[in-house]
């Protein structure tokens, strides 16, 4: 089926494709990267980079026709929430509003909401029942209680089936590479830097933390089940500040642990009932707490140096961010220096009598850097004109008086506002014009990209209507290939057959030997640099035994080495005569259509390989009865 996973590049989402794609569907991911990382998921998928609440979504749900959408992405930093609480309503609520109509508007069977243990967060229940009061205070607990209503009135109103898993503390790898660190990931991160741990009160403080591939699992199998309404997706269990430390002590010597005050209104204890849940989906979590931390910590010590690189690079690039904004102030008052310099001491010379140098400089700044920045400058140069006249004797009252002074000072003021004006609605014009293009041009990419992609469906499906309607003829011409009598020639035939037919240049062909528990190699691509073992034993492939002796069609789907992409066997009714095993595809032919030619050629090898059998057969038989003829008609005339 084909599933969206919105927010698929995060934390929680990049497990939850991997799941999805594991099990055979394909994947569609909606991320603006405002808090996933590109790097995430190892799996084949599609991914649209932009917002939730775009508009633009509308057209991805046209072209795809998804059958689940699993809606994850949220702005889930506290400290935004509190700062920006717009934005974070504009992603929290106002997106989900638009995946639910949309998945309304385009059929969608499913929808998968991720709310939070965050709606709990002024219900002091040690352990929470979907049933439990809901009062939460902070905007991000409030935007995913008002989701879960949403939810519920689209079910109730749309009959567009719901599903509100309220998670507990997810933990696992790849937390905290952007975005919001939680408690496991930030201590990891400690440790790793061989930091002091900071813990507010005693560290008895206990939550319900869950591993990130139950939370994937328990989804996986939420989208294939009819449950719907709210469900708490947690472990039941709770697990101490003092607890993770603990662990960590087991797995490094690190700086130690600071204890600080207690924090005033802190939950000490939470942990979410998860019954209903395991009664209804038949579903429990089976990664335990120190087991978890143990895979999250290895992920991390494998990722902490290229999570150190990416960290300087962000922080650099801030700085340098920082030293862009400052550089026009600096560059005004180096100027302003320069020009004083001029004014000083190069203002004897015939050249530079011509000019007001403090009016060249205001016309300069303005034209540099606009309103701003010119205001800076008439400050600088008016200061420095009253300094000039003060330091020539005259008084401050007959200096207003001055013509010649108010005619210099004006025109200061007049020519830098002016001109500042003028550069301004200039660079706003600009920058408007700017953003057009840029707003166009996204939008011609991302017309381009859905171009391209649904040429490429449609020269696939073309294709496979093209050798649908061919596909008596391709029967025949592979009966005629494999027309022969003989075992082996039928064998050393197929490698040229499946070759031609699948479009591949690496394949090997193996018989069951007599005893059952070994293959032998009969046939081979010849292609450079591919030598396949000449015999092996049926329990290499133990995973795929049953499967391949059932006469189905295996995929090594977890990229399991020394064990071939595709295999397909080769049956007598029950009986397995050999194995065809496919060593590389290209990735983007690997869909159904593929496995289903490889068994439609695999059969009809298999066919021609019976005949030959029998034929075989039954000549020896034959020719031992003859000779047994023979043999006895010599001793009748002896």
């Amino acid at each position: 089926m084909k599933v969206l996973i919105t927010g698929g590049r995060g934390f929680i989402g990049s497990h939850v494709a991997e799941v999805f794609y594991k099990e055979g569907h394909n994947i569609f991911i909606i991320d603006n990267l405002s808090a996933g990382d590109a790097t995430n998921g190892k799996c084949k998928h599609k991914t649209y980079k932009f917002n939730v609440e775009d508009e633009k979504c509308d057209e991805v749900f046209r072209i795809n026709k998804f059958d689940v959408v699993i809606h994850l992405a949220a702005q889930t930093n506290s400290a935004n929430s509190v700062e920006n609480t717009y934005n974070d309503t504009k992603v929290n609520v106002l997106g989900l509003v638009n995946m639910l109509e949309l998945s309304v508007k385009y059929k969608v069977r499913k929808f998968i909401f991720a709310s939070s243990e965050a709606v709990y967060e002024n219900n002091l229940d040690i352990s929470l029942k979907e049933t439990g009061k809901c009062e939460p205070v902070t905007s991000y607990g409030i935007s995913k209680l008002i989701g879960e209503q949403y939810c519920l009135k689209w079910n109730q109103v749309y009959k567009l089936e719901t599903l509100c898993f309220r998670l507990s503390n997810v933990y696992g790898p790849r937390q905290g590479l952007r975005g919001e660190n939680d408690i496991v990931s930030t201590y990891i991160e400690k440790v790793a830097k061989n930091q002091e741990i900071v813990v507010f009160g005693e560290g008895n403080q206990s939550r319900d933390f869950i591993y990130v591939m139950d939370v994937a699992y328990a989804i996986y199998r939420a989208a294939g089940s009819y449950i719907t309404g709210i469900y708490n997706l947690s472990t039941k269990n709770k697990n101490s500040v003092k607890d993770l430390i603990s662990i960590l002590e087991e797995l490094h010597n690190f700086n130690g642990v600071k204890y600080q005050p207690e924090r005033k209104e802190q939950v000490n204890h939470l942990a979410l009932d998860n019954t209903k849940l395991k009664k209804d989906l038949d579903w429990i979590p089976k990664i335990s707490f120190k087991e978890g931390i143990k895979l999250t910590n290895d992920w991390y010590m494998e990722n902490y140096v290229n999570r150190t690189d990416q960290h300087h690079k962000e922080k650099k690039f801030k700085q340098k961010n920082k030293y862009s904004k400052i550089m026009p102030y600096v560059e005004t008052l180096f100027m302003f220096l320069l020009f004083l310099f001029m004014d000083r001491f190069l203002k004897a010379d015939s050249v530079f009598k011509i000019f007001d140098l403090k009016l060249l400089y205001i016309i300069i700044i303005a034209i540099t850097y606009g309103t701003k920045q010119s205001i800076i400058s008439i400050l600088l140069t008016s200061i420095l004109l009253i300094y000039e006249y003060l330091g020539n004797g005259r008084d401050m009252f007959f200096m207003l008086l001055d013509i010649n002074f108010i005619l210099k000072f004006s025109s200061y003021i007049f020519l830098g506002i002016v001109i500042g004006y003028t550069t301004d609605k200039k660079d706003k014009s600009i920058e408007s014009a700017n953003a057009l293009i840029e707003s166009v041009e996204e939008k011609y990419e991302y017309l381009q990209e859905l171009y391209i992609e649904t040429y490429e469906v449609k020269s696939e499906l073309q294709s496979q209507v093209v050798n649908s309607e061919d596909s008596f003829g391709k029967i025949f011409g592979i009966i005629k290939k494999l027309d022969f009598l003989d075992t082996k020639k039928v064998f050393k035939a197929s490698v040229g057959v499946l070759e031609e037919f699948l479009k591949v240049d690496m394949v090997s062909i193996y018989k069951i030997d007599k005893t059952g528990t070994g293959i032998l190699l009969v046939g081979n691509s010849n292609k450079e640099h591919f030598n396949p073992e000449k015999t092996r034993f049926v329990e290499e492939f133990i995973d795929f035994e049953k499967q391949l002796f059932q006469g189905k069609i295996v995929v090594n789907r977890d990229m399991k080495a020394n064990i071939p992409l595709i295999m397909a066997p080769l049956m007598d009714d029950k009986r397995l005569l050999g194995i065809v095993m496919i060593h590389e595809v290209e990735f983007k032919r690997l869909n159904l259509y593929f496995q289903n030619l490889v068994r439609v050629v695999s059969s009809l090898i298999a066919s021609s390989l019976v005949k030959a059998d029998i034929f075989e057969y039954t000549i020896t038989k034959g020719s031992n009865n003859m000779e047994a003829e023979i043999s006895s008609e010599g001793d009748m005339y002896a």
